[in-house]
């Protein structure tokens, strides 16, 4: 293998390890750790909070790594030739990864009210985003 390629593949590692901290841990969060924390008596008050903020610098430090490795693997896809099919996919999943961030940097700023849970909001994209990475790379080669 080229430094290069082991260059590429690291990334794409790092890209896969920050996506299941962030996706996993909501799937994690909202399946299992939520609904136990409300059936079970509460022996402090204080833990869905120090849960929440602790998984907050999780999702931080993962959404920086998505970005970063992402724009890495953007580049050196988009340095070769692309078909029209795999530009649309790849347009799709910026714009719900987007979609994902401003989410998740508004759930600490959320207001009383929202018509739509953005903790749910972000179990469903995220499959869908890993859904369309997994297309990109079945089309893309």
């Amino acid at each position: 293998m080229t430094f290069l390629e082991v260059t590429v593949l690291v990334t794409r590692w790092a890209h896969v390890i920050a996506t299941v901290a962030w996706v996993g841990g909501n799937i994690f969060y909202l399946a299992a750790l939520r609904p136990a924390m409300r059936n079970h008596p509460p022996g402090s008050t204080d833990l869905p909070r120090v849960i929440g903020e602790r998984f907050k610098r999780i999702v931080d430090l993962s959404m920086w790594v998505l970005i970063i490795t992402g724009a890495l693997l953007i580049y050196d896809r988009l340095t070769q030739q692309i078909a029209l099919d795999y530009a649309v996919i790849l347009g799709i999943k910026l714009a719900l990864s987007a979609a994902m961030f401003l989410i998740a940097f508004s759930i600490g700023r959320r207001a009383s009210r929202r018509l739509v849970s953005p903790t749910n909001t972000l179990l469903i994209l995220g499959p869908i985003v890993i859904l369309l990475g997994l297309l990109l790379r079945f089309i893309g080669g």
